[in-house]
């Protein structure tokens, strides 16, 4: 049984597309499947709340966090960026890939359950893997915008089944805006050997 103490995260190699139906290999899984491995047990399996909550407390300190545990993810086609996959659920590790992108303003973290084939013909509705994404947008976000509660993808097996992509553990945090301040700066100019000149200048600066 994965512990989340073990669960390390660095960021993944991006993992081939999901889409082609040829029955490729898709990325492995990085976190524990639940027991039997179906969408119904995905959906209530609580180790993927387990670790949301346990890293609400350990978010970086300038992003704030406003979705915690929730089962989508956010959505927004206006601000959306791009996505990485991570080797575990680690939040400062998803922060710095926000921090190392520009104009990102925020970032959704979850598990996803994936397939471990490209579903086609040949392979439809095939096991799942547990994936770890890292969501970045160009906005503020809200927890209202968490509307992406996964899709269906390839064909339908024997029992009408079709792959079912659902989401855990969603955890979003906004970046901080630092607040301006009014500070008072005194500056003294010398105007010759015998003449000086101060100045007492009152402006507004970032806070850092």
């Amino acid at each position: 049984m994965f512990t989340p103490l073990l669960f390390l995260a660095t960021l993944a190699a991006p993992a081939l597309a999901a889409t082609s139906g040829d029955c490729r290999p898709l990325r492995r899984g990085v976190a524990p499947t639940p027991t039997p491995n179906t969408p119904e047990a995905f959906a209530s399996f609580n180790y993927y709340d387990v670790v949301a909550n346990s890293t609400v407390a350990e978010h970086p300190g300038n992003y704030e966090n406003f979705l915690v545990a929730g089962n989508a993810a956010l959505h927004d086609d206006d601000a959306y960026v791009a996505y990485k996959e991570l080797k575990g659920y680690d939040v400062g590790a998803c922060a710095r890939e926000c921090d190392l992108t520009g104009g990102c303003a925020s970032f959704n973290i979850y598990f996803q359950r994936h397939p471990s084939l490209a579903p086609g013909p040949a392979c439809p509705n095939p096991e799942a893997n547990i994936v770890v994404r890292c969501a970045l947008f160009n906005a503020p976000m809200s927890a209202a915008q968490a509307t992406n509660h996964g899709q269906q993808r390839g064909p339908a097996d024997a029992e009408g089944d079709r792959f079912e992509v659902l989401m855990r553990g969603s955890n979003a945090y906004n970046r901080l805006i630092s607040p301006n301040k009014r500070v008072t700066v005194t500056a003294t100019t010398t105007v010759s050997a015998t003449k000086t000149v101060t100045n007492v200048v009152t402006k507004m600066v970032r806070v850092e």
